[in-house]
């Protein structure tokens, strides 16, 4: 039997096993029983051909082999411990005993000595394309790569502590660290890439931020509490954008999942309604619901390929919902559905009978799976005839049919002289790839690792561009596009028999991102402390869309802001403090390169202070707020002119109303005149412009 790149292994607790769907089509292909699993939830974890099994009371894990369809081997891990597969790795994460263990998929072997890691380790952790473990370290704030020959250097991501929540994703394939505590995420791995800061107002601490492991996409899709009101944050790790959506007033008390994200469609898990919430990414609308259970209560969501699947393992149905958004409801197990015992292998249209089965009684079965090899892959094959189970006359034992004959030993049937073959399907295309160039689209991919015999690749381009087909290539050029126009392009591997089996869809418009913004100016106002005026020269557009100008700015604050115009006034800068300003053009064919400049607000009206006397630094324009901090005598201050805000200060009987901001280059506060030597010494210290220029 073949299994397609969009089929998933959902499991069923009632009955310990996993079943083969085909989301896009909308049924079932097999049942497949996990050994001593029977009341068992299970889990599944499904990486291209990939598939592990988890069973947490007996402590371990079993691969299915996709091909013959087969359970097994299976290697005991214990409890407390995750797996976590690749495409041709696998990796367990012993939390008890903070070890990491590398392992082949295949044998379920370890293919090295467990890695002790220090520290709490996050439980959501991702193995990107090159088969590299991204895991948390909670207690350090970091992510820490594991390989094939070990550890790596870690990534600071988050501060220090175990209260920090951090959990890795793949956005696209790249891994991406989220701190949920802080609102911050950054890519990882090689080359990395800037730090992405979620929307003011999302809630950053721990589960009210919700992850997904991973999305096909460079958008992560997040549900997060913006002021108690659930809202979709949609971030793009490539473009260093974050936006929220809210999911309106009638879901603000409901519990949701993770969302998942499948074709131009983003799902919302909602664990009160038993249902799905569903966000169109094309026209940015929220769209109907997905009826799933029904019910309270938890279910899985999950992409494979384009589909989403939603599955709760006490039901015996599931809900598929394609590319197109087409809905199906799927029986998971019952009538006209192959049952196997997972220890026999099957050949297309060869199904074992449920009647011959060589699975042992319930009663007479191990208590946990053996870890021994996976059966032979000589095991024989039973067959279904119609109309009767078995061959020879009489009735087999077991079927409740009477006693087998006695004179002479059952009838053996010879084996066939012609081989039972199975068919490989072929994997999808890896690390698939669109680079723009004016007026075309170098589509680039890798040959897979493993699978079956590829008779060449096609190339499907939408809308209205076709399908280019070539044998052996990983690449291909796609001309005679036009800029304005967001082209998709879809990679299949085609099979001997005709089988496409797509890889995951890229985007690109067929025009290069817009240049570096000349003629990039930070000018100080000389009558202000806290405002810097950007301007620059407006970039000629590619046709990708109207241009925008991201302008974004680092030192003793930070901030960002997309606009369409060519200037910008930043203020409420700290004087004193080089801030680095930096502008870069963005269509929708991409961000082009930045320009840079730097500049110090404040320092035209500024004088150095060497305090006489103790002083008390304020952090902001009155007494009554906290005291920042007490300067000793002779300590150095740059002092910059402020102005007299018309508060009432009092103290001792004095009186006064004017205010200097001052810092030593670390800390930064407000001193008043009140503080300084000679309470009328304020002016001859600085003597600031008339009229008096207001903060902004």
């Amino acid at each position: 039997m073949i299994t397609g790149s969009d089929d998933a292994w959902l499991p069923t607790t009632g009955r310990g096993a996993v079943s083969l769907v085909n989301g896009a089509a909308g049924r079932t292909g097999v049942e497949l029983d996990i050994p001593g699993a029977k009341g068992h939830e299970l889990t599944v974890r499904q990486e291209a051909s990939t598939v592990l099994v988890t069973d947490p009371v007996s402590g371990t894990v079993t691969r299915i082999d996709t091909d013959q369809l087969t359970a097994g081997p299976a290697l005991s891990i214990g409890h407390g411990t995750e797996v976590f597969p690749g495409r041709h790795v696998a990796y367990l994460v012993d939390y008890a005993a903070g070890t990491v263990t590398r392992i082949d998929p295949v044998s379920m072997r370890p293919t090295a000595a467990p890695y002790h890691v220090r520290g709490t380790l996050g439980r959501q952790a991702v193995v990107d394309t090159k088969g590299t473990l991204w895991l948390p370290v909670l207690s350090d704030g970091t992510v820490l790569p594991v390989g094939s020959t070990g550890p790596g250097t870690a990534v600071q991501v988050g501060g220090k502590g175990a209260a920090d929540s951090l959990v890795m994703t793949l956005a696209g394939g790249t891994p991406v660290a989220v701190d949920q505590t802080s609102g911050q995420v950054m890519p990882v791995g090689r080359g990395g890439g800037q730090t992405i800061a979620l929307p003011s107002g999302i809630a950053g601490s721990g589960a009210d931020l919700l992850v997904p492991s991973s999305s096909d996409t460079t958008t992560v899709p997040m549900v997060a509490n913006q002021g108690g009101t659930p809202a979709l944050v949609l971030t793009d790790v490539k473009g260093g954008t974050s936006h929220p959506v809210p999911l309106g007033s009638d879901v603000g008390s409901d519990r949701l999942g993770a969302p998942v994200e499948a074709g131009s469609r983003v799902y919302v898990p909602d664990y009160t309604t038993g249902q799905a919430l569903t966000y169109d990414l094309s026209s940015a609308t929220l769209g109907g619901r997905v009826t799933v259970t029904g019910k309270p209560g938890q279910f899985d969501a999950e992409v494979v390929g384009d589909v989403a699947y939603f599955n709760s393992p006490g039901d015996t149905g599931a809900v598929a919902v394609g590319s197109d958004g087409t809905v199906h409801h799927v029986a998971k197990v019952g009538q006209g559905i192959p049952v196997t015992d997972g220890r026999h292998r099957f050949s297309d249209g060869v199904v074992p009978s449920p009647t011959t089965s060589s699975t042992p009684d319930q009663s007479t079965r191990p208590a946990s799976v053996p870890t021994s090899a996976a059966p032979p892959v000589s095991a024989p094959v039973v067959t279904q005839t119609r109309g009767r189970a078995g061959t020879g006359s009489g009735s087999s034992p077991g079927t409740g049919g009477g006693s087998p004959p006695t004179s002479a030993p059952p009838h053996t049937p010879k084996p066939s002289s012609k081989p039972t073959t199975v068919d490989v399907a072929p994997l999808a295309p890896a690390d698939v790839a669109a680079t723009p160039g004016s007026g075309y689209v170098d589509v680039t991919w890798k040959a897979p690792a493993s699978g079956g015999t590829i008779a060449d690749y096609q190339v499907a381009v939408a809308p209205h561009a076709g399908t280019q087909t070539t044998q052996s290539a990983t690449s291909i050029r796609v001309t005679g596009l036009t800029c304005s126009v967001k082209y998709t392009f879809t990679v299949s591997s085609v099979g001997t028999d005709g089988r496409k089996v797509p890889a995951g869809a890229v985007t690109a418009h067929p025009c290069r991102a817009p240049a570096a913004p000349a003629g990039f100016t930070a000018t100080v106002r000389p009558a202000y402390t806290r405002v810097v005026d950007l301007a620059w020269k407006a970039v000629t557009a590619t046709g990708a869309g109207s241009v925008r100008y991201v302008v974004s700015w680092s030192g003793a604050s930070t901030g960002s802001s997309t606009i369409s115009g060519t200037s910008l006034t930043v203020s409420e800068l700290y004087p004193g403090h080089s801030y680095t300003f930096q502008v870069k053009a963005e269509d929708d064919a991409g961000a082009g390169p930045a320009s840079s400049r730097t500049a110090v607000p404040g320092s035209k009206d500024t004088k150095s202070v060497t305090m006489q006397k103790a002083v008390k630094i304020y952090s902001s324009y009155t007494e009554d707020s906290s005291v920042a901090w007490s300067a000793a005598k002779g300590d150095k201050y740059t002092a910059y002119c402020t102005y007299a805000n018309g508060q009432k200060i009092e103290d001792d009987g004095a009186y006064n109303s004017t205010w200097m901001y001052v810092t030593d280059g670390r800390s930064f506060g407000w001193a008043s005149k009140l503080w300084l030597p000679n309470p009328d010494d304020a002016d001859s210290l600085l003597r600031c412009r008339t009229p008096i220029a207001p903060v902004p």
